[in-house]
């Protein structure tokens, strides 16, 4: 036994005891006594269940003693932390697996560089120093093959290289020759000792005697108890199995390497968040079908989101602009009779003298009929509407051709008529200009003097362009034969003042009529009861997608929770070669926020598409930069939402039961 002042592993009174589910003790180690120096090659020996894998997993901090000490360099194990004990495996501990434990879906190199990327080695060191590793393994041709494609033996020193990737001063090695034929066993062994004679702490579990007799000193448990502790006084024999001979290593002589330079802050957080993220790209790949139906949910989801946000925005913008015929400054007069009592017209007097009225920027009077309107052998029943040259300015209605109606015109109650567009097309239907020629309405001539802009349709549904306007004097003399009007519209200038404006009309009026024989509106009510029934509209189309995204949330964490069921060894194997349960946390946020993310994508491009088709059909598409990014945003949420309670029952994985898991 190699002397030194201070052994590198002590343990006093150490016990580790199970209870079964009935309530059962069973004592897997009964009051350890261990020392364990710098640079020895121990090998643990005992028969099955007698205590010794137990006795390793405490050593390799995977697992915890129930009483007793375990101190480490001086460190009592028992007082570190989960993250502490982490990265103690990181910097001390390689592990040399009976079955190698390898991740299934990794090639050799990437599973030998599982414990640098916890370590926050950089990429390009780590990846130098794992081809240095399987050269000297003679594993130089099998960078890139996954674990199925490499025999028992290759698998093993793929093991081999990922225990020594930190450079591991410790080496624990649970049974390494249990699943190999005598050939790949006597190579495995040969190369733990030279491991040993290179200065490594080596600590070997085997069942095996000749096996134990390598090792400069072997330590008997049984039943939980170590029953003998003793050293090898001679080199141990060759290491020869039945019916084959003795093997000769033929590689180069492993060194004790250096730990590569190891990043720090930022860096290392990045290498993890970039490790991780292929790794999520890696299980993706591994279940497209199970991983694409994940999807269908956030697809469909962001999909609905993005296409309905853009087009109910184009129909709120649509809405609007149909309402912006209807200004949200104006005071509505309209005649109220009473058919029990006398009541008096309403009459552009009134409104002239509305029109004196402080904060009242101008008045319209108005009267409309539908009537019959014709041109040569083309006729068509319209409305008629009797209005003044306010129309314009009040109705942000201007001509497209031609002019509107004069004051002069107001004032003779001149024959002359403005078109709406629906209506020229179907009295001049190949005219381009049609100023200028006499018109029909309700029998009588009237010139047409200008063209309307296209309005489109009302919030009725109604065709705004399907109109003729003519000076309100020329209908109430020429077409009615009364002086009594329908509407006077009244424009404020200042809405803060709206309420003691509609006060003093009010008063106005019932001066002028001695009673109220009218009614009084404000528009702004309207606007704001359209605004309000707009804004419904969208949250009801945005709730519609939400109900999608909230579903696809959802499959993420039920494939989540099954992702940790089928990868819960591999939890164990990161964890045993140095993951934190921050690492692992963080790992699978990562594979559903990346799941989420590609989901986003690919809805933000249908939902786009869809947009785009129904621009073509003729609607009204707004598609901004701040829904895209809110959709997309909200996916990427819910995967990390969703995904949080698979990440944590992954992080609070017991590694010694994980790495049992089939």
């Amino acid at each position: 036994m190699k002397s030194k002042a201070r052994p590198l592993i002590e343990m006093r009174g150490l016990r580790r005891t199970f209870v079964s589910a009935g309530a059962v003790e069973t004592n897997a180690l009964d009051g350890i006594d261990l020392e364990i120096y710098e640079g020895e090659f121990v090998a643990i020996r005992g028969a099955s269940g007698s205590g010794k894998s137990t006795l390793l997993n405490i050593l390799g901090c995977l697992d915890r003693p129930t009483s007793g000490t375990y101190r480490l360099a001086g460190t009592d194990v028992s007082q570190l932390s989960p993250a502490e004990l982490a990265r103690l495996r990181q910097d001390a501990f390689g592990f040399i697996f009976q079955r190698y434990h390898l991740i299934s879906g990794l090639a050799a190199v990437d599973n030998i560089e599982v414990p640098a990327i916890y370590a926050g080695v950089p990429r390009e060191t780590r990846r130098a120093r794992a081809a240095e590793l399987m050269s000297l393994l003679g594993l130089d041709d099998q960078h890139w093959k996954l674990p199925w494609q490499l025999s028992g033996g290759q698998q093993q020193r793929v093991a081999i290289a990922r225990a020594l990737i930190n450079g591991g001063a410790v080496i624990l090695a649970d049974e390494p020759t249990g699943a190999l034929d005598s050939k790949n066993s006597a190579e495995v062994i040969s190369i733990v000792r030279e491991l040993a004679e290179t200065g490594r702490t080596v600590i070997l579990v085997t069942h095996d005697a000749t096996i134990a007799a390598q090792a400069d000193r072997t330590i008997e448990i049984a039943d939980g108890k170590v029953v003998s502790d003793c050293s090898q006084k001679a080199e141990p024999a060759p290491l020869v199995f039945p019916g084959r001979d003795a093997y000769t290593n033929p590689r180069p002589r492993l060194t004790a390497p250096a730990r590569g330079p190891r990043a720090q802050g930022l860096r290392a957080y990045w290498t993890s968040l970039v490790e991780a993220a292929r790794s999520a790209f890696g299980s993706m790949r591994s279940n497209p079908l199970r991983t694409g139906l994940t999807l269908l949910g956030v697809v469909i989801g962001v999909a609905s989101v993005v296409a309905l946000a853009a087009i109910g925005r184009g129909a709120e913008a649509e809405m609007i602009e149909r309402m912006s015929t209807i200004g949200t400054n104006w005071i509505l007069v309209s005649s109220r009779p009473n058919p029990r009592a006398p009541h008096m017209p309403l009459t552009i007097s009134d409104a002239e003298a509305i029109a004196s009225l402080p904060n009242v920027s101008m008045t319209m009077p108005s009267k409309e009929k539908v009537g019959v309107v014709s041109h040569g052998d083309n006729e068509t029943r319209t409305e008629i509407i009797g209005s003044t040259r306010a129309h314009s300015s009040i109705h942000r209605w201007n001509v497209a051709q031609g002019r509107f109606y004069t004051g002069e015109d107001e004032r003779l109650g001149a024959a002359v008529a403005v078109l709406g567009t629906s209506t020229k097309e179907r009295l001049f239907p190949n005219v381009a200009d049609p100023v200028g020629q006499v018109i029909l309405i309700e029998r009588l001539p009237f010139t047409v003097v200008g063209i309307l802009e296209a309005k489109g349709l009302s919030l009725n549904g109604e065709n705004y362009d399907d109109v003729v306007l003519v000076p309100i004097k020329a209908m109430l003399d020429r077409m009615d034969g009364n002086i009594e009007l329908a509407l006077i519209v009244v424009e404020i200038a200042d809405m803060d003042r709206l309420s003691a404006t509609k006060e003093a009309v009010q008063s106005l009026m019932i001066a002028r009529h001695g009673t109220q024989d009218f009614a009084l509106q404000d528009t702004s009510e309207a606007h704001r009861k359209a605004a309000d029934e707009r804004t419904a509209m969208n949250l009801r189309l945005v709730a519609i997608g939400g109900i999608s995204l909230l579903v696809g949330g959802i499959g993420i964490m039920n494939m989540m929770l099954t992702t940790v069921r089928e990868r819960t060894r591999e939890i164990g194997i990161r964890t045993a070669t140095g993951a934190t349960p921050a690492d692992i946390l963080r790992q699978f946020l990562i594979e559903a926020s990346v799941i989420s993310s590609v989901g986003g994508l690919v809805g933000l491009a249908i939902g786009i598409a869809i947009g785009a088709g129904a621009a073509l059909l003729g609607s009204t598409v707004i598609l901004t930069g701040t829904s895209v990014a809110l959709a997309f945003l909200t996916a990427l949420s819910l995967g990390v939402l969703f995904g949080f309670v698979p990440a944590r029952h992954a992080a609070r994985l017991d590694p010694v039961a994980a790495l049992a898991s089939e």
